[in-house]
């Protein structure tokens, strides 16, 4: 994907400009394909992070650079963090953080450049002023680069985080063809970055849901319609360990007695259409061990699964998630003296 396209007779084209010229030629008609897969790639860090490294190596080959990286800034705190890199020295990696970041001329002028635009040294200064700097020449120069293009991803007004290829003294300044490289991935990469953070944000809701239901002494069971257990909570397992009550088949919740499994089947079948199909005997089902324990189970839809209309539940029980999932809840006989006797007689009917 040449920028500039040179139109000469062929008499006035040598041996080697033929050759360089078919293989030109050649990249150009291959570049549809590497852009497409080059965009794949990108789209799968965010299931798999660890790929970003990779993925930046290949992003730096095809701007044309020799280092890259996807790092967050603070210009207040004056804070630099790497997400992930690729082509760095470890050595001056530290030094910058530790003494040079301060003098980075991208720092803070970045702030000012839109989301997703690519910028260059020369953008924020002359060249020849930027190679006069002490960052220029202490940081910059002994590691033989000469420019940096890059691209803010998101910001606010004192941070922002972006995307950045570093250019080698043999790649020279940024020219218009890195420029369109840039413009070419960076909303690929963008995109990449914010959904990946959106699915860690589940990932942390969901352990910290995982954690508070760990955190209850009664057994917690996530199912769905046909019974199977999608979560469990500790209480939950070590009932399905013990088994005298309630256990797994097939990864199915089954109750030990025959009578409680039928409605609780029944409920987990009926949940599927909503509380009206539940019903009262669906609240709550009586269960019991050959050991004399009884147990209540309360089954509930969550608000996101059941039409627009008040819950079924019963007094002081926790209340239901937001997870399109059924709660069942196992309450211990010593709670039941709580509720009304004519609302008992409702449950257990």
């Amino acid at each position: 994907m040449n920028v500039k396209a040179y139109v000469r007779r062929s008499t006035d084209l040598s041996r080697d400009d033929i050759a360089s010229s078919a293989q030109s030629n050649c990249r150009s008609r291959d570049e549809p394909a590497e852009i497409s897969h080059l965009i794949g790639q990108i789209y799968d860090t965010v299931l798999d992070p660890t790929q970003w490294t990779r993925v930046l190596e290949t992003l730096a080959h095809f701007v044309g650079g020799t280092a890259s990286a996807l790092f967050v800034k603070d210009t207040t705190r004056k804070t630099h963090i790497t997400v992930h890199s690729w082509g760095y020295d470890p050595a001056y990696t530290r030094i910058y953080m530790e003494k040079y970041g301060q003098f980075d001329p991208f720092a803070t002028a970045q702030l000012f450049f839109e989301i997703g635009e690519p910028i260059s040294a020369a953008d924020i200064m002359p060249h020849s002023e930027h190679r006069k700097s002490l960052f220029y020449k202490e940081w910059v120069q002994p590691q033989h680069w000469i420019d940096a293009i890059a691209a803010t991803l998101e910001r606010s007004a004192t941070n922002y985080s972006a995307f950045s290829v570093i250019r080698h003294e043999n790649d020279g300044v940024v020219d218009d063809e890195a420029r369109l490289r840039m413009r070419l991935i960076v909303p690929h990469v963008r995109r990449a970055v914010l959904i990946g953070k959106i699915i860690d944000l589940n990932k942390v809701e969901a352990a910290s849901f995982a954690d508070t239901l760990d955190g209850l002494a009664s057994a917690i069971f996530l199912a769905n319609g046909g019974g199977r257990i999608v979560h469990a909570n500790a209480a939950g397992h070590a009932m399905l360990a013990k088994g005298a009550v309630i256990h797994a088949s097939g990864g199915k919740l089954i109750a030990a007695d025959a009578v409680s499994n039928h409605a609780l089947q029944d409920v987990l079948m009926n949940a599927e259409h909503g509380d009206a199909a539940i019903g009262n005997t669906g609240i709550a089902i009586p269960l019991s061990s050959g050991a004399g324990e009884h147990y209540w189970l309360m089954c509930c839809r969550s608000p996101a699964a059941r039409a627009a209309r008040p819950a079924l539940h019963i007094p002081r029980l926790p209340p239901c998630s937001s997870i399109r999932q059924r709660w069942i809840y196992r309450i211990r006989w010593r709670l039941l003296p709580r509720l009304s006797n004519s609302r008992l007689r409702r449950c257990a009917s």
